[in-house]
């Protein structure tokens, strides 16, 4: 289940970062004439291969409170069973304990920095960030910014680094997101109003 979930993470940074590099500007603000479409990029698997460096792992540790009774949330506080009276005899009468919790997501450094967008609800409450890089470097994080509303976050590389690969944000008005095709429907692309 937690590799699905990776996967479908990775996969959907990816696209993200695929539109950004796509819709990132050659010329100046004033330029309005129709975008080119980069020829060097052949495939999707093209666009991966080149963000691949900067898209990051991000693992993260926090505490989280549990019942004592794994069963008192499904059953209630007041629950007779055998079971309940087993978790009440070695766990303790409707207590709470501490667990730690790991949570894993992605994000694409955007600055020499070490600036990294990610997603607030990987981040969010974490008493430890951990970031990993393609190349295998690996370094400790800290929380910049974020938005709950939004699930965006911005973390920072709290280690000594160098070289770091970058993915620059592009220019939303520019950008064009395809439309693929069926039998019912034409070929068409769809540019931000």
């Amino acid at each position: 289940m937690l590799k699905c979930r990776m996967a479908v993470i990775r996969r959907v940074t990816l696209l993200v970062l695929t539109i950004l590099v796509l819709s990132t500007s050659q010329g100046g603000c004033e330029s309005k004439k129709k975008p080119e479409v980069n020829s060097s990029f052949r495939s999707f698997a093209d666009i991966a291969e080149k963000v691949k460096p900067a898209v990051v792992n991000i693992s993260t540790t926090s505490t989280v409170k549990v019942p004592a009774n794994p069963l008192e949330q499904f059953l209630g506080p007041n629950d007779d069973s055998p079971l309940s009276e087993f978790f009440k005899r070695n766990f303790g009468e409707n207590g709470e304990r501490e667990m730690k919790q790991q949570s894993l997501g992605s994000g694409s450094i955007i600055n020499k920095d070490g600036l990294i967008l990610t997603t607030n609800h990987v981040v969010d409450n974490a008493e430890e960030i951990k970031v990993k890089l393609s190349d295998g470097r690996e370094f400790k994080a800290k929380v910049i910014g974020r938005d709950a509303k939004t699930d965006l976050a911005l973390i920072k590389i709290a280690s000594p680094f160098e070289n770091l690969p970058v993915l620059s944000l592009g220019d939303s008005d520019r950008m064009r997101v395809a439309i693929g095709s069926s039998p019912s429907v034409t070929p068409s692309a769809w540019k931000r109003p």
